[in-house]
């Protein structure tokens, strides 16, 4: 008795371990894999058409982003992409599922954008007729113009070459090489090109001689009344040329600073320039000379000096025009009266005008506009 027991207990075992392996192997019965026979998921810039070839066809494909359209069409998927108007690669990833549960994800990539005109290449030049080749890349086809007539724009093989005409209309004049993609030679194949995300890149072309500049101007300015308030201040400014590098800038015909001039770009004024020199009754020598300062009239805010290699720019603007560019804080440009004695000191006397704006603007023969922030 004891021993059928014992073949009976046995055989519930054997019996339930049956069932209990039979019920983990149906839990994890292994699924039927994603058999991917071939892909190309690779896009270059411009998109296209890529496929992935499947040896069985599966229930479900999709993108996890936007860009990238698939199309299930059974043991094959289509892939399309436009144009990538990044300057950086894009990636997403394909996800293909069966009803079995069986997944499989694929990485695809598409390059990104580079294209543009060699910034360190601006031309800046005088009146002269010139000639200049660039190198230039990019990965999408590009058409290189100028809408200036004076500009002549040619392209071969990855040289960009510049024609620019002499200036004889006695004045500076700006214009510009622009850089586009051409969309007539794109591949299209979403009905979208993303164009409207691509930037037309630009080149700046200046051609001002200092002979541009030279004339009579009006400058408006404000300067301190005896009361410390802010007034008006209208003073005659003269342009003369010293030579092709340097000029003279004179206030109301009694102040003369030496300026430095750059083709193509305008006047630098150098800070701690003498611009005036006369004597005392005693025959003492009295100098006037020009310091910048910076201040903006907050309490607790001291006047800055700035140093004696501090500059102004009194450079050539987009529209061939004179702009004084300063900093956006308030800038202070003065005068400064002073007598040189035996030990070099420097009294304060006068000051002779204020400027407190972002920049300034000048007409030929014609006015100095000073705008106010």
């Amino acid at each position: 008795m004891k021993k059928a027991f014992n073949i009976f207990s046995m055989a519930v075992c054997l019996f339930a371990s049956s069932v209990f392996f039979s019920a983990c192997n149906k839990d994890e019965m292994p699924q039927s894999p994603i058999n991917v026979l071939s892909s190309s998921t690779f896009f270059s810039v411009e998109g296209g058409e890529k496929e992935i070839v499947l040896a069985e066809k599966v229930d479900k494909v999709y993108a996890e982003d936007a860009w990238l359209i698939v199309e299930n069409q059974g043991t094959k998927v289509l892939l399309k992409a436009s144009l990538n108007p990044n300057s950086t690669s894009r990636s997403t990833l394909l996800v293909l599922k069966n009803n079995n549960g069986a997944t499989q994800r694929i990485s695809v990539t598409q390059e990104g954008i580079y294209y543009g005109l060699p910034q360190d290449q601006t031309i800046l030049t005088n009146d002269k007729a010139l000639s200049k080749e660039m190198r230039v890349g990019s990965n999408v086809p590009m058409t290189y113009t100028s809408e200036q007539n004076w500009i002549k724009v040619s392209y071969d093989n990855g040289v960009l070459r510049a024609e620019v005409a002499e200036n004889t209309t006695g004045h500076a004049r700006v214009g510009w090489i622009t850089a586009k993609v051409d969309a007539n030679k794109l591949t299209n194949v979403t009905g979208e090109n993303n164009l409207q995300n691509v930037k037309t890149d630009s080149l700046r072309v200046v051609q001002a001689s200092i002979d541009n500049f030279v004339g009579e101007y009006t400058q408006y300015a404000t300067t301190l009344d005896e009361t410390q308030n802010l007034v008006p201040l209208e003073s005659v400014v003269k342009i003369e040329k010293v030579n092709d590098t340097k000029a003279k800038f004179i206030v109301d015909n009694k102040y003369t600073w030496e300026i430095d001039f750059e083709n193509g770009v305008g006047f630098n004024f150098t800070n701690g320039k003498i611009v005036q020199t006369k004597k005392d009754k005693n025959g003492k020598p009295i100098y006037t000379m020009s310091v910048i300062v910076a201040d903006d009239y907050r309490n607790g805010h001291n006047t800055a000096i700035n140093g004696t290699k501090d500059q102004l720019y009194l450079h050539v603007n987009d529209k061939g025009e004179l702009e004084f560019k300063v900093c956006p804080f308030l800038f202070v440009f003065i005068f400064l009266h002073g007598v040189l004695n035996g030990k070099k000191s420097l009294k304060k006397r006068l000051f002779l005008s204020l400027f407190n704006a972002s920049f300034l603007c000048a007409v030929k023969r014609g006015t100095i506009l000073l705008f106010f922030f």
